[in-house]
């Protein structure tokens, strides 16, 4: 893995980058599921970019041998994905807490069982905070018995 420094600091990146990748410029980039924009250095940018490209390997990967993504035998792809994401707990040290975008993972399987088949992030969280609000009040009423 490649150290590079940045605001007089040394970090660690999660994959190794090339030459031209390792600039400090900002740069936007766009969550292409939720519209929401960000500025970052431009060594961010390629890892957020090459992160997304991972996730979208490993999410067809496991979809080919028909597995659930982010739990299948295939761990060492998904591994890549978590080092990438990871580069936000670095983006949090070096600029402090700052508002970063917001992501959810979303299969395509569950966006085929879904009725709707929607795509827009909104949905998807709504929809998974409900059903995470619906399985903490199932424990709880059961912990009641």
């Amino acid at each position: 893995m490649k150290v590079i420094e940045y605001k007089n600091k040394k970090l660690k990146l999660p994959y190794d980058l090339a030459a031209g990748e390792t600039s400090t410029e900002m740069v936007t980039r766009q969550n292409p599921f939720s519209g929401q924009s960000i500025e970052l250095p431009e060594f961010a940018a390629v890892i957020y970019d090459k992160t997304i490209e991972l996730n979208l390997k490993a999410e067809r990967k496991d979809s080919a041998t028909g597995q659930p993504p982010g739990i299948s035998e295939h761990q060492d792809d998904w591994q890549l994905v978590r080092n990438g994401i990871n580069l936000t707990v670095l983006r949090k040290r070096i600029y402090g807490p700052v508002r970063l975008m917001k992501f959810i993972t979303v299969s395509i399987k569950e966006i085929q069982a879904d009725k709707t088949h929607r795509l827009d992030a909104k949905y998807w969280i709504k929809k998974k905070k409900k059903r995470k609000q619906q399985a903490s009040n199932k424990l709880d009423s059961l912990s009641q018995r």
